[in-house]
């Protein structure tokens, strides 16, 4: 962040002008990203979007995003069969390639020139049934 500052000496009977300057804090590591959103949903493929959060502490260059795929046999162990880092410089993002009507959980984190900041909380999501399985009864 960038400030103005200006500095004043006082000899209690008056101010004198001062002189302004500029003063600028260093980068930090970036909050985590908010408002992860699920935009589409297909067999194979998860489209998310995400806003910067509202302290980047800097320029937020990259985000990562981690997605790992959730044993959907058995659910309840929270056990995961792999995982998938991607980079963007946007803050939208289209998983691909994904296993049809499996559970997968998503984060994000941004980066700034100090590093990677923390991954947002994780959102699950499934994608849908294959439609070339599914049956149709005449």
């Amino acid at each position: 962040s960038e400030y103005e500052v200006r500095v004043q000496a006082s000899n209690g009977h008056a101010l004198s002008a001062g002189r302004m300057t500029a003063r600028r804090t260093l980068e930090d590591i970036p909050t985590a990203p908010v408002n992860i959103s699920i935009v589409d949903v297909t067999s194979t493929s998860i489209t998310i979007s995400w806003l910067q959060s509202s302290i980047p502490n800097g320029i937020v260059f990259i985000y990562e995003i981690r997605l790992f795929g959730v044993d959907s046999v058995n659910p309840v162990s929270s056990e995961f069969f792999g995982y998938l880092i991607l980079n963007t410089t946007e803050t939208m993002i289209a998983l691909l390639n994904l296993v049809p009507f499996s559970n997968y959980n998503v984060q994000v984190r941004g980066k700034t020139n100090a590093g990677f900041g923390a991954y947002s909380h994780g959102n699950n999501i499934k994608t849908l049934e294959d439609s070339k399985f599914q049956c149709t009864y005449l």
